[in-house]
């Protein structure tokens, strides 16, 4: 990680150049999306993970903001994380996978 780290970056992996256009910068995220997911499920099936075989960046973000949200973190705070722009979205974002939200831990 320390080869990654720019203070000046928003990003952990900041491997896109601003002078390229949208579409670049487009199926680069892709294809760097896609290598994550190879590795990520290399890594699942070395640790014998159930459906290892399946893992993706898709279902590890679901997975952090459930237990963000089990754990009795705010909104606001799950909010932040994953970059929505507004609680609502995040709302929307957690009601979509069937996760029910106490409204202690929404406040």
């Amino acid at each position: 990680m320390a080869k990654y780290d720019d203070p000046k970056s928003e990003y952990v992996f900041p491997f896109i150049e601003q002078s390229w256009s949208d579409e670049e910068i487009h199926h680069k995220i892709k294809w760097f999306i896609k290598q994550a997911n190879e590795w990520l499920k290399k890594v699942a099936v070395f640790e014998d993970i159930e459906n290892g075989d399946q893992t993706s960046t898709y279902y590890a973000r679901h997975s952090y903001a459930t237990a963000i949200i089990r754990n009795g973190y705010s909104m606001e705070y799950l909010q932040e994380k994953l970059k929505h722009s507004s609680v609502k979205v995040t709302q929307n974002y957690i009601a979509s996978f069937g996760l029910a939200i106490d409204k202690e831990a929404s406040r």
